[in-house]
């Protein structure tokens, strides 16, 4: 098994290096990291004093054309993992005039529906050890690996609003920049 995790801490510090073991409190660990109730967060009033004027409102309503789905999938970045279905960027910038038309529908189908189909909200975790000697799980940094859908429809939607947020967000504030 390559770039797999053979042994680690448990919470107690005991080395795990049965594979049922590290399975079983892999599973655990993540499990209640990702399930934790954030309902108790304090919740921030902000005032919202800049909105957008009914053109911009009209625009980022637009519905998305073929054209804006195809350049999104050909300025896609290469050379990325797959997510769940297996397929890289590259297969469908190769094969666009064969995938073409049901990677829109898809995309048309979220947009006018609000649903991603099942298949394209599934996502693989994988864990990347955030040094070489990472014997315990907090030692792991969790990423996901989305379907290729799933980019697209993300992307478009960050290139639309990337019109309009320099507007509307303070220059000070420092999140959601690109890079």
């Amino acid at each position: 098994m390559v770039n797999s995790i053979r042994k680690c801490k448990d919470d107690q510090g005991e080395l795990l290096e049965d594979f049922s073991q590290v399975k079983s409190h892999t599973l655990s660990y993540f499990q209640k990291l990702l399930n934790q109730d954030r309902s108790t967060a304090p919740v921030h009033h902000i005032e919202i004093s800049k909105t957008l004027t009914v053109e911009e409102q009209q625009q980022l309503s637009e519905r998305f054309s073929d054209e804006d789905v195809k350049q999104v999938v050909l300025n896609s970045p290469k050379l990325k993992s797959p997510g769940p279905d297996g397929f890289p960027v590259e297969f469908y910038q190769s094969c666009w005039s064969i995938v073409g038309k049901d990677l829109c529908a898809a995309v048309h189908h979220f947009f006018s529906t609000g649903r991603l189909l099942k298949q394209v909200g599934e996502t693989f975790i994988t864990l990347i050890p955030k040094d070489e000697c990472a014997d315990s799980l907090d030692q792991f940094r969790p990423i996901s690996l989305c379907n290729f859908v799933y980019k697209v429809i993300s992307k478009l939607i960050a290139n639309k609003l990337h019109r309009v947020l320099d507007r509307i967000i303070s220059p000070f504030q420092m999140a959601f920049i690109k890079g």
